[in-house]
């Protein structure tokens, strides 16, 4: 069944969201963080233990982004496609004491040991407390995404109302019967969210000369003949 117009906008505006906060976070990423996390844990699924020549590794926040992780040494772990994808928002010890694929490869006392293995490894570069956003952006950062996200929600807000008026009767984003903007839809839409009001264009005038100028257009003289 398709989405509604509003659902999508919905799943849009939480995906901007947090491609924004994404591109903030890389300014303070370390650029050998995923090197030096092999050299200190192995190169191995820090979850279930699948070795890098098997599965090609990928690299997993323990802090997740959304709640301030950065990719930085001991944020960072390596591990392997499935327990990345599996893991989610679940907290990093409890998938590993709960997940039925490290269960199956690793014995109680190794999950215990590879916990404690992480979380030495966490304290050893400062990452054993969770962060926030407001600990890790700049005081500008955080009133750039602020404004972000107050001018991303009126135009999520005005996306919604798409063929109806506003207050003060500009149309928003008039569409083709293709569903496409027509031709300076986005600038009415910037106007209106501006504040600005949006005005229809005067009338292009005739190029002819009045006629006591003594002269004629073109389409004067056809009409004459």
């Amino acid at each position: 069944m398709a989405r509604s117009m509003v659902s999508e906008i919905g799943i849009g505006k939480g995906r901007f969201r947090k491609a924004f906060l994404s591109c903030l976070q890389m300014r303070h990423s370390q650029p050998d963080a995923s090197e030096r996390a092999i050299e200190e844990l192995g190169d191995e699924c820090v979850y279930c233990g699948i070795s890098g020549t098997e599965e090609r590794l990928q690299f997993d926040h323990l802090w997740p982004q959304a709640s301030g992780g950065l990719t930085i040494i001991g944020n960072i772990v390596p591990c392997c496609p499935t327990c990345n994808s599996d893991r989610r928002d679940i907290p990093w010890e409890d998938y590993l004491r709960e997940s039925p694929r490290v269960r199956a490869r690793r014995s109680p006392p190794e999950v215990g040991g590879q916990i404690r293995k992480i979380s030495i490894y966490m304290e050893r570069h400062g990452q054993a407390n969770k962060p926030t956003i407001e600990s890790v952006l700049t005081r500008d950062e955080l009133r750039l995404r602020e404004d972000f996200n107050l001018m991303f929600h009126k135009l999520c807000s005005r996306m919604k109302r798409i063929g109806q008026r506003t207050v003060s009767g500009d149309p928003l984003l008039p569409l083709t019967k293709r569903g496409l903007p027509r031709p300076g839809a986005v600038h009415v839409l910037s106007r209106t969210l501006t504040g600005q009001r949006t005005t229809r264009r005067p009338p292009v005038e005739s190029d002819c000369r009045p006629p006591s100028s003594g002269r004629t257009c073109r389409a004067s003289r056809a009409a004459r003949t």
